[in-house]
Order: structure tokens, then C-alpha cells, then sequence
């Protein structure tokens, strides 16, 4: 079942740009068996520390790591989801080339 955020939230994010991505993670949640909601409090707290964070200064996961095997794998996760898997290997570059960018010796 998906669960809206909160106005706020939505307020923050922009309300079209919501709508647009609502369809597809909750095609994906649902095809998994994912409540939304319960991903909820991580995106609440990642958007509450743009506040305060630059994005690039907050950046974890495997993009950012180098770690290949674990992107290889997420992707597999989104076969069946081909805009989400676009937005994951685009998200996922050019996190690799800026991090490229600023350590040489990636």
C-alpha cells in the first residue's frame, strides 16, 4: 500500500516531480512486495540534510565507492524496470566521474 508523504515533503521536492517518479517506485515496490511508506523516514532525512550538507558532501553507496559488483547487481534488480535502471546507471556515472575528477588516482 502506498502511504503520500508529507505536504511538506512533497512541497520540497516539487509536487510534479513526485508524480512523475511516484508511478514508478511504486510499480517497483509493489512488484517486490515493498511498502513505500517504510522508505519513507530515509527519504525524509536525506532531504532534511540538504539543509545543511552540500549533496556531494553527503554521497555514500557504491557509485562513490568504486564498488562494481554491488552496481552490477542492483541493476539486475531493475531489469524489469527500465526508466528506474536508466536513472540508476546515469545517477551512478556521473557519481563515478565527479568522484574520478576530484581523486586522480580512481
Amino acid at each position: 500500500m502506498f502511504i503520500w508523504p508529507s505536504e511538506k515533503l512533497k512541497a520540497k521536492i516539487g509536487k510534479e516531480a513526485w508524480k512523475r517518479a511516484e508511478k514508478r517506485y511504486n510499480d517497483y515496490c509493489n512488484k517486490n512486495n515493498i511498502a513505500f511508506n517504510l522508505l519513507m523516514p530515509l527519504i525524509e532525512e536525506t532531504i532534511s540534510r540538504l539543509h545543511n550538507y552540500e549533496p556531494s558532501a553527503m554521497q555514500t553507496g557504491p557509485a562513490i565507492r568504486g564498488d562494481v559488483k554491488t552496481m552490477e547487481k542492483h541493476l539486475q534488480m531493475l531489469n524489469d524496470f527500465p526508466q528506474l535502471k536508466n536513472i540508476y546507471s546515469i545517477m551512478s556515472e556521473s557519481i563515478k566521474n565527479k568522484t574520478a575528477k576530484q581523486d586522480p588516482s580512481q
